[in-house]
């Protein structure tokens, strides 16, 4: 073998072994997406929502609220997406005089508020917006899309939150996230 054709067959055993790496990271990267989902009831039975099988997820409840707090435990602090959706007891209505009053409270707070936006989330009425927080106790800026969402004939709202340190979700992350917004009911 002369030591062209040794080189020759380095160069392609290289872009054998790169490509197969490739080939598999795209596969993980796929089955992150694909995560088996299992239905959840908030503690008061208000509303149900399907999320990834092997993350932690907390319930808390008190008369007026009932909350399901979820997450990948397995990921980093600067990776994670922390989510939460709780039923409220108040009823809202999905209008400008609504929007103005909680922009007005996060303003108050001293928060940036941008990407306000009235859309339908499962049929039902929703104000989105994406607010910053810094939290002490960690020392981080999280950035924060809450969703207020009602329903006519529904007592109280639902508030769908997500939290992480990045400014925007990974593909991966986004993906998830549109998954699991679309398997909220409300009973």
């Amino acid at each position: 073998m002369t030591k062209k054709t040794l080189k020759f067959n380095n160069k392609y055993l290289n872009f054998i072994i790169v490509g197969i790496l490739a080939l598999l990271i795209y596969s993980c990267e796929q089955k992150k997406t694909e995560l088996s989902l299992k239905s959840y009831s908030d503690i008061m039975n208000k509303f149900q929502i399907d999320i990834p099988e092997y993350w932690n997820v907390e319930k808390f409840h008190d008369e007026y609220s009932s909350t399901i707090i979820f997450s990948d435990s397995t990921k980093t602090l600067g990776n994670v997406v922390v989510y939460r959706i709780a039923w409220d007891s108040t009823k809202v209505y999905m209008n400008e005089h609504f929007k103005r009053s909680i922009d007005s409270i996060v303003l108050s707070e001293n928060h940036e508020i941008s990407n306000q936006s009235f859309y339908s989330l499962n049929g039902l009425k929703t104000y989105r917006f994406d607010t910053t927080e810094f939290e002490p106790f960690n020392n981080v800026l999280f950035n924060i899309t809450q969703n207020y969402i009602e329903s006519p004939e529904k007592k109280g709202h639902l508030i769908f939150t997500y939290n992480r340190v990045k400014k925007e979700l990974s593909k991966t992350d986004s993906t998830l996230t549109n998954k699991i917004m679309k398997t909220i009911k409300w009973k």
